[in-house]
């Protein structure tokens, strides 16, 4: 995940645009459905046993992706706040 920019649209307001490549976002995926896996229910599988594919295929696909997102963007503001000498 990357920093692109910040604008202030307002007083008081900052907005913040990150970029992640499709690699690093797969992994956060990978790693929300390792910890969500044992409290889905999927029939035929024991409990935290169904396949990625299956319990996007029931739930949606996109069942993981707000959680892995939300993850990675807290990480990505202290990295840059510690990083850089940005006013974030």
């Amino acid at each position: 995940m990357s920093f692109k920019s910040v604008s202030e649209p307002e007083k008081n307001v900052r907005v913040l645009e990150f970029g992640c490549d499709r690699k690093t976002f797969d992994e956060a995926v990978t790693a929300v459905y390792r910890r969500k896996a044992p409290k889905l229910s999927v029939p035929g599988f024991r409990p935290g046993k169904a396949p990625q594919h299956f319990i996007e295929k029931m739930y949606g696909s996109g069942i993981f992706y707000e959680e892995a997102v939300n993850d990675m963007i807290p990480r990505e503001i202290l990295r840059q706040a510690r990083g850089e000498d940005r006013r974030i």
